[in-house]
């Protein structure tokens, strides 16, 4: 009897996990490009008229002001190539606006162009001595670093030139903090300086938030939290930084739950978290089970990203949660999200090995299915595209096990565990062909102690290993694994209880277990808790030596069929007519 253990939270995630750093950022020249306030047909509508009417004012009079604001028109299309023609048309008209430089300087680095924007910025330092102005130049530095912080010296000097001139401007400290925070193993002097900012001002979020990120980095997890929530109480609707920071702090602690409550709360506010974050909320809204919420959220995902494969699995994973009702939408998420991977695959796209996820459950549906084909080809695919895939010999495993070729799907279990000891499912079916077909109970123990080790404690792994220890004859370490499952509904508990009341002595108490085990098991289950029913029975009359009632009662598991208790009958045969 097997089945598929629950999914792995590992295996769908879809995004990587990081803390998320507070640093420079540039602004569009105008607030309309943001306002998500209002819809995209009036967006548009408001962009089209102010277009016209900027168009028209540029051609009845071409001054300064007008110029920029065609600028500022085209930088709000994207069109930056066209702004900066326009920008630099006013700089002829208006050469001493340090307006217009910042628009020139801010469009450029906006688009990357960072030795342009360098250009003017200096251009611009030559004529004025404006400290604004070179707090601005060293934040543009920061920026052109594009994250790449190995080499922070020249930016470092430009930020203590401006603190001999302004010892206590906490953006200027709060920014070297952040390099120093990014550039170095030892996060000391980066505290200390954020704490110095601190000092001038409580409520600076930008260095309560890296303070805490700091003590994140160092898994001072308690320490962290205190200053991410305190940066959630200083702004907790326009701050989106201190919740990310937060909800990573309690997951490096595996606190789902608390991580999903930050990230509700952000989305409650109306809090703007980045997109990587979204799709957390998402994972976290299907670890809680919260299965119309979390399907609710990746179908809006789905709408904005339709080419991610990811993100069809993670909604599949939601009908499959909800169960037998939905397993065919599940399957259908999960198919679309293998082609989407095997269409990028043939484009040559770099291949994201969290998209074989969708193949696993595929290849997991089938196995609930008895589907055969489907098996082997997961096992086929999965292999060719990662020959060293442990789900990969799982599925081939499988497929040997369920076509009773237990040798070959025993070599194929023990290849897939040989890679990993991390793939649920195999416990179970491994140690339900060690134990009934191999009969090597000892094995059986090894094993599902090391899943339980592992964490992989499914009603499956436990109904097993209490089947080993019964037959092996340690009764009462059976009864205390049946007495602690967290589930005594599960019908195999109820064949296996019946199998430990039989074999300690109860006849009648071990036929109601399995009586109630024939009635609610299903299909071939049905047959097979029969089969062991009249078996068992056969063996108690036996070892009464009642040989009579022994036989016939062997006579009627023998009209069952042919099963894997077939080598037991055969043997209890032999027994009963010597």
């Amino acid at each position: 009897m097997t089945s598929s253990d629950v999914l792995d939270k590992k295996e769908y995630v879809t995004s990587s996990r990081q803390e998320v750093l507070d640093g420079p950022t540039f602004l569009s020249p105008s607030s309309l490009q943001n306002n998500i306030y209002q819809s995209r047909e009036f967006r548009r509508s408001m962009v089209r008229n102010q277009g016209k009417y900027i168009k028209a004012n540029y051609t009845e009079n071409r001054n300064p002001r007008n110029i920029l604001q065609r600028g500022d028109w085209y930088e709000i299309q994207g069109n930056y190539k066209r702004a900066v023609d326009f920008y630099l048309e006013a700089l002829n008209s208006d050469p001493e606006s340090i307006v217009i430089y910042k628009k020139i300087i801010d469009t450029y680095t906006k688009h990357h162009q960072f030795d342009r924007a360098e250009e003017y910025f200096k251009i611009l330092l030559s004529k004025t001595d404006r400290y604004q102005i070179f707090k601005d130049y060293i934040v543009f530095k920061t920026t052109a670093l594009k994250g790449d912080f190995s080499n922070i010296g020249s930016v470092l000097e430009l930020i203590d030139t401006a603190l001999e001139r302004e010892p206590e401007d906490i953006d200027i400290l709060a920014l070297k903090g952040f390099l120093i925070m990014n550039s170095r193993t030892d996060l000391s002097e980066a505290k200390n300086i954020f704490e110095k900012v601190l000092k001038i001002n409580k409520e600076y979020i930008h260095a309560v938030n890296n303070l805490g990120v700091c003590y994140l980095r160092e898994k001072s997890y308690d320490k962290a939290c205190h200053y991410l929530q305190n940066a959630l109480e200083v702004d907790p609707y326009n701050y989106p930084f201190s919740y990310q920071n937060l909800a990573n702090t309690y997951l490096e602690q595996n606190k789902i739950k608390e991580a999903l409550n930050v990230l509700d709360s952000a989305v409650t506010k109306n809090v703007a978290i980045d997109n990587n974050y979204t799709h957390l909320y998402a994972w976290l809204l299907l670890e809680d089970l919260q299965l119309r919420k979390a399907r609710i959220l990746y179908e809006k995902l789905i709408r904005n990203e339709p080419k991610n494969n990811l993100l069809y699995n993670n909604l599949g994973v939601c009908y499959l949660r909800e169960g037998e009702s939905s397993i065919n939408m599940a399957d259908s998420y999960f198919r679309k999200a293998a082609a989407i991977f095997s269409d990028e695959i043939k484009k040559g796209v770099i291949k994201d090995i969290r998209s074989l996820n969708a193949f696993y459950n595929i290849g997991r549906i089938a196995v609930t299915r008895h589907d055969l084909s489907t098996v082997k080809e997961m096992s086929r695919v999965i292999l060719e595209l990662d020959p060293g895939n442990a789900y990969g010999f799982y599925f081939e495993a499988n497929y040997w096990n369920q076509n009773e070729d237990y040798d070959g799907a025993i070599s194929f279990y023990e290849k897939a565990l040989s890679i990993t000891k991390e793939v649920p499912e195999i416990y179970p079916e491994y140690s339900f062909v060690l134990t009934s077909i191999k009969r090597n109970h000892k094995k059986t123990i090894e094993i599902l102690n090391e899943a339980i080790d592992l964490g992989y404690k499914s009603n499956f792994v436990i109904n097993n290993l209490a089947v080993a220890y019964i037959k092996l004859g340690d009764l009462k370490k059976a009864s205390e694994l049946l007495e602690k499952s967290n589930n005594p509904e599960f019908i195999p508990f109820f064949a296996t209880k019946g199998l430990l009341e039989i074999r300690k002595g109860n006849l009648e108490k071990g036929k109601k277990y399995y009586e109630d085990a024939i009635d609610l098991f299903k299909g071939v289950n049905k047959k097979l808790a029969s089969q062991i029913l009249f078996y068992e029975t056969s063996l108690y009359w036996f070892n009464k030596k009642q040989k009579g009632k022994a036989l016939e009662n062997l006579n009627e598991a023998k009209a069952y069929g042919k099963t894997y208790m077939e080598t037991d009958i055969k043997e209890l045969e032999d027994k009963i007519g010597s």
